[in-house]
């Protein structure tokens, strides 16, 4: 005769998994907010401590049709590639 032995584990259902990670994200919310701290903030609690920011600069450019067909035709097709070759020749 074989007998089974109840798992001393218990394991949560799906509603209760739901709750727990419910209450944890409102839980880590409210922390945030209580220390004012922006929701996607960057590195850790030390000052200098984590990633650094990538420094990266957008430059808007109008441009009219004859000076858009040129850089297409240097860029082989792109503008970008275009504009990239352009400022390669002058520096």
């Amino acid at each position: 005769m074989v007998t089974t032995i109840d798992s001393p584990f218990r394991y949560p259902t799906e509603e209760e998994a739901r709750k727990a990670k419910r209450n944890a994200y409102y839980r880590e919310w409210r922390r945030k907010k209580r220390l004012k701290e922006k929701k996607g903030q960057w590195g850790g609690k030390r000052k200098g401590a984590g990633r650094k920011k990538k420094v990266i600069e957008i430059f808007k450019f109008n441009l009219n049709k004859i000076q858009e067909k040129n850089l297409r035709e240097l860029g082989e097709g792109s503008v970008k590639a275009g504009i990239q070759k352009l400022i390669d020749q002058h520096v």
